[in-house]
């Protein structure tokens, strides 16, 4: 959060669901905070999706600081089920997608 000039709000929680329309409106009025949750929000956006593997840490500190519900996409063994479970994510993909020798990725499908 320092990197994008916010500090840490531990006791705040985001509105879930997020009405995007309602939203917009507040960023194009100029809302502050709204224009702070959007900062935020990308910043975030960047990080989870820059290409960097995560770990379970991280799926615990996203855990605390989320109340929605999580998906974990990627489980690659019945240990990652098991570990995505113990993390009380909401939910899990399985897939073969993208995976192929040439990339690294290993087919998940003898789970």
């Amino acid at each position: 959060m320092k990197r994008v000039g916010s500090t840490a709000r531990p006791d705040e929680r985001p509105a879930f669901p997020l009405y995007y329309e309602a939203f917009r409106e507040r960023l194009a009025a100029g809302d502050e905070e709204a224009r702070d949750v959007f900062t935020l929000s990308t910043a975030w956006l960047d990080e989870t999706t820059s290409g960097y593997f995560r770990s379970w840490t991280d799926l615990a500190f996203l855990r605390q600081n989320w109340d929605g519900p999580i998906v974990l996409k990627g489980i690659q063994s019945v240990q990652d089920a098991h570990a995505a479970m113990d993390a009380h994510v909401d939910g899990i993909l399985v897939s073969n997608h993208g995976t192929s020798p040439a990339c690294g990725g290993v087919n998940p499908q003898p789970l």
